[in-house]
């Protein structure tokens, strides 16, 4: 009787029953498994994606902030709109730190029925640690100082298009 192995090829879950003789967890090849054969996963056949894809470092911020595996370094600075200048509910609800809610000075009965207004007070820019949050926060700005990390090999892509969005990659 064999043995059930799960592992991961060019970025595709593979599953196989390992026959009892020579079959590791770091099993490859392109054994067929089961009764009779020699176990092992399957190499995809067919177009796939293959290269040596380009560093991260050296990159443009737009780069680096789009490929998985690459990682923005810098800082977000600016001064964030005030709460109360935002003067919608999906504009203020995109302000972190703000809230829609009713005006105070404009409700003295019922709530529900008042005026409302975006309040609070909005996150510093200083304090965003992304260039994703940052961006987000009306008034902030991402000041890029540098690309780091390791960005994924080109083997780890299953689509052509995700495969041409790495430099370096190529479907073939």
């Amino acid at each position: 009787m064999g043995s059930w192995r799960i592992g991961a090829v060019g970025g595709m879950l593979v599953i196989g029953l390992c026959a009892p003789v020579g079959c590791s967890e770091e099993s490859t090849g392109s054994g067929s498994g089961g009764a009779g054969g020699e176990g092992g996963t399957t190499t995809p056949s067919g177009p796939r994606c293959s290269g040596t894809p380009k560093p991260c470092e050296g990159r443009s911020s737009f780069d680096c902030s789009h490929l998985a595996g690459c990682n923005e370094e810098g800082a977000c600075s600016g001064l964030a709109v005030a709460c109360g200048a935002v003067t919608d509910e999906p504009s203020c609800a995109q302000q972190y730190g703000c809230v829609w809610m009713p005006s105070p000075a404009e409700c003295p009965g019922d709530p529900n029925v008042c005026p409302a207004v975006c309040g609070g007070d909005p996150d510093a820019c200083s304090t965003l640690s992304s260039v994703d949050l940052c961006t987000f926060q009306a008034g902030c700005a991402w000041e890029s100082d540098a690309c780091s990390g390791y960005p994924y090999a080109c083997e780890s892509y299953s689509s052509e298009g995700s495969c041409y969005i790495q430099t370096g990659c190529d479907w073939e």
